[in-house]
């Protein structure tokens, strides 16, 4: 588990490479979108990863998959995304407590 310094994609590129997987925290603004689950627009080029840009206040509930845990303050969800800065999908985790207003974000690099 490494900082949110450490999801950056030099680092992640080099720990992908040697066969390393990464879990870190993101950053607060990090710009993460959910995967494209679109039909094909059939034009020439590479087809669409990225769809709707993620709102951690407001949650698509059918993309994500709320995790059952012991605590009562706090809600965890896992969704595989789409991260902006790694150039790459990633599986993630968003740990909020409504009662202080904290969200906190965790990546894995592996999809």
């Amino acid at each position: 588990m490494a900082d949110s310094a450490f999801s950056k994609k030099p680092f992640v590129d080099k720990m992908q490479r040697i066969g390393f997987n990464v879990v870190s925290r993101l950053r607060h603004d990090a710009a993460l979108y959910y995967l494209w689950d679109g039909e094909p627009t059939g034009k020439p080029g590479r087809p669409r990863v990225k769809g709707d840009k993620i709102d951690f206040g407001n949650i698509d509930k059918s993309k994500a998959v709320l995790l059952d845990t012991d605590e009562s303050t706090g809600q965890v969800y896992a969704l595989k995304a789409w991260c902006k800065s790694l150039q790459r999908k990633i599986s993630l985790a968003s740990i909020s407590y409504p009662m202080a207003d904290i969200v906190y974000i965790s990546l894995l690099t592996r999809t």
